[in-house]
This record gives C-alpha cells, structure tokens and sequence, in this order.
C-alpha cells in the first residue's frame, strides 16, 4: 500500500495528486509526520507565486523540507504555526501509513 494517496493529499487541492507525483500536496502531512517524530516545529510560509506551504525546524535549528529548492526567499522568512488542538485526519491518516510502512505491516 503506498503511504501518500488522493486521500492524504491536502483538500482541497486534493485533485492535483497523481501516482506520478504522489507527494503532492501533502507539504501538511509530512510535516506533522517528520514532527511526530524528530520533534520541531511546523513552519509555514508562502513560495515566488504566493502558494502556502508547510516545512519543520527541527529542535536543533535545521530545516526538513519536501521539496528545499521551495523554500520562501528571505523576503518573508516563515512562521511557527501554533500547536493544534485537532489534527487534520488526512494527516493522522498519512502517519499510520507511514507507521504501518516503518514497521513492514
């Protein structure tokens, strides 16, 4: 089974997923699954065409990132999203994936 699928992909962009490029739209859930477990923060920050994305800044200061040649030019250096009360479920649904993946289920 593959971990990222149109059902872990960001709604409501959820349409641009494809077999072909099967992490896109999914910056949110391997962020929180990279958070899970290194630890961090979510950062959140927008690309040269204004498109918001998600990365983490691990706790010892370095930068986890899906894609780094996206990372925001210094004109508008990221933010730290707060903590949430409720997690995405795409995103939940993702990370057990992944779990089940690590663990060779």
């Amino acid at each position: 089974m593959a971990v990222a699928a149109k059902d872990t992909a960001y709604l409501p962009l959820e349409h641009l997923w494809t077999p072909e490029d099967p992490l896109a739209e999914h910056c949110g859930a391997v962020a929180y699954v990279v958070q899970q477990i290194f630890g961090g923060d979510i950062m959140s920050g927008h690309d040269d065409n204004g498109v918001r994305w998600l990365w983490n800044k691990l706790p010892d200061g370095e930068y986890a990132v899906t894609e780094p040649d996206l990372i925001p030019r210094p004109k508008k250096p990221g933010k730290r999203l707060p903590s949430r009360k409720t997690i995405n479920p795409r995103f939940k649904l993702f990370c057990n994936r992944f779990t089940d993946y690590r663990s060779g289920k």
